[in-house]
């Protein structure tokens, strides 16, 4: 009588811990499962025929996506996390379950922007929809951004907000050579000759690179407010002092080759005070690049983000989410090799 109690016992257990399981992976109505728990039930005395069949059955369940997934609620940087755990305030849409028939809501957290993100896809697959959603959230939460515009699809968002700034490339007021708060003028001043060498020259140009960086600092020594365009008269002065050699002089026409087309389209709008670029950053910022050839959309986008991370760091900003930067066809800025 008690193996008898003792075997049904077992199989009771193993039913109800069989459901469970079933459950836990969205396999209740699982014709194998069903078919398990129905042999289960007639067979509740023959405790080796239910270890069999509990054995057999949990094996299908423990391979199934649904028990792996819910295995990863605890581990959220392991592939494929369970449905219901990748929420989060920047709202983007919602994920069918299959297997379990619910919609569970899809978005991203704020530390979650801060590690960065990459959206690829072909074209039309809806990348610049997405980057609209993200952006719609940021203005919903008041998160300052900055994004930049190469084919003008963001001054959409005028109609979501009146506190977004639409700029281009004339409207915009940007004096590259005013350090960030912080910054000593001559470590700008290897900052910004770095960044203009990286984007305008193939190679080192070590000739060149000295005379460029040593007239940027004088210029820093005796004027108030450096400009490009002085640096470009800078330039043109020198190419008629007798103490500097011929070979040098080829090297002070490339550079001024290369700025001179820069003041030209930018104007006023970069040889002046500027706005201030501190009160920028808690503003929502489109600035539109289209209509520049890619070296010159190039310069200044990363002129800007050296600037920003110049600042930010130099005030010891960071842990927090401040401000997001977006760039929408970011291949014509970044090297993917």
């Amino acid at each position: 009588m008690d193996n008898f109690k003792k075997d049904l016992s077992y199989g009771m257990w193993a039913f109800n811990y069989l459901s469970a399981m079933a459950h836990s992976a969205g396999m209740e109505r699982d014709k194998r499962v069903l078919s398990a728990l129905k042999y289960i039930s007639l067979k509740s005395r023959d405790q080796q025929a239910v270890k069999a069949m509990l054995s057999r059955t949990l094996g299908l369940i423990k391979k199934s996506p649904g028990y792996i997934a819910s295995q990863l609620n605890d581990k959220p940087f392991t592939p494929n996390p369970a449905p219901g755990i990748i929420d989060g305030e920047i709202k983007l849409g919602s994920i069918y379950d299959e297997i379990r028939k619910i919609r569970y809501p899809f978005g991203i957290s704020r530390s979650e922007l801060m590690q960065h993100m990459l959206l690829s896809g072909r074209a039309g697959a809806g990348k610049t929809t997405l980057l609209i959603i993200i952006l719609i959230n940021l203005l919903r939460l008041l998160i300052p951004f900055w994004i930049f515009d190469f084919k003008r699809d963001y001054r959409s968002l005028l109609r979501f907000s009146d506190s977004v700034y639409v700029f281009n490339q004339k409207t915009f007021k940007f004096n590259p050579l005013i350090p960030p708060k912080g910054t000593a003028a001559i470590q700008w001043a290897s900052i910004f000759t770095d960044i203009f060498f990286q984007i305008f020259y193939s190679t080192s140009a070590s000739s060149a690179k000295s005379i460029f960086l040593g007239t940027l600092k004088d210029i820093y020594k005796n004027n108030g407010t450096p400009t490009l365009m002085i640096l470009f008269q800078a330039m043109c002065r020198k190419l008629y002092d007798d103490t500097i050699p011929p070979n040098s002089k080829d090297s002070i026409r490339t550079i001024m080759l290369r700025l001179e087309p820069f003041i030209d389209i930018f104007g006023d709008s970069i040889c002046g005070q500027g706005f201030d670029m501190a009160e920028l950053l808690q503003k929502e910022v489109v600035l539109e690049l289209d209509g520049l050839t890619i070296e010159y959309q190039t310069f200044l986008a990363t002129l800007i983000f050296h600037w920003i991370f110049t600042y930010r760091l130099n005030l010891a900003q960071r842990g927090e989410l401040m401000h997001t930067m977006i760039f929408d066809e970011a291949k014509r800025l970044f090297s993917l090799n």
